[in-house]
């Protein structure tokens, strides 16, 4: 290189007095501070060696290139950790269940209770409700307190009442149910066996509404 680029020269001495320029660059440098006392000098202000021969140039490009090279592969993998982290977080979370609002879902025209002349009471879904993974039953007494809710105020002596909540998972929240005309019936009880019990209910555990599904009378 020649002695008249010392101005380009003094813009790569920072970078090759801390050994991070280009093997290329860093060859031209070399070359010209041989020749050139005034870049030596500026050199020699930055309290470096004025050679540097080829083989330690080498190595240390290697030295960057390898410390490069990790910090990717530890970038990386941090990402890749994160992600199955999360993905593994939404997917537990989606398959979790939720209570059904009984608004929400038209569970008024997808629920009904048959009761038979036997006294064999079923519960009857369809659509969305035949979607629902289990129901979650309950009981209310004569003040109204909801065993599995209030348990410290329910009083098993005073049942009046049967009631359920539907539970559905969580990523059925993401689409739109197939109504569908099939029917699903479970039996519940018999009201002749339980002649306490005056009134079936849908609990709507998301909004803490009840609503009567049938009535002994």
């Amino acid at each position: 290189m020649s002695k008249n680029n010392c101005g380009l020269i003094k813009d790569i001495l920072p970078l090759y007095a801390d050994e991070v320029c280009s093997e290329e660059s860093r060859k031209a440098v070399a070359e010209h501070i041989s020749e050139c006392p005034e870049c030596r000098r500026e050199l020699e202000k930055m309290g470096r060696s004025i050679a540097i021969g080829a083989d330690k140039d080498i190595k240390v490009i290697k030295r960057i290139r390898r410390r490069i090279w990790i910090e990717r592969i530890t970038i990386i993998s941090v990402c890749v950790v994160i992600i199955l982290s999360v993905t593994f977080a939404l997917k537990a979370f989606m398959s979790s269940c939720c209570a059904m609002d009984y608004e929400k879902y038209a569970l008024a025209d997808n629920i009904r209770i048959e009761a038979e002349e036997n006294g064999d009471i079923w519960l009857v879904k369809k659509g969305c409700a035949a979607e629902s993974a289990y129901a979650y039953p309950t009981l209310r007494d004569e003040n109204g307190h909801y065993m599995g809710y209030n348990d410290s105020e329910f009083d098993k002596n005073a049942v009046v009442a049967y009631g359920f909540t539907l539970n559905h998972r969580r990523i059925l929240e993401m689409g739109k149910f197939e109504i569908s005309s099939s029917e699903e019936k479970t039996f519940l009880f018999n009201s002749n066996e339980k002649e306490n019990i005056k009134e079936i209910f849908y609990y709507d555990a998301e909004n803490n509404k009840e609503y009567i599904l049938w009535e002994r009378y």
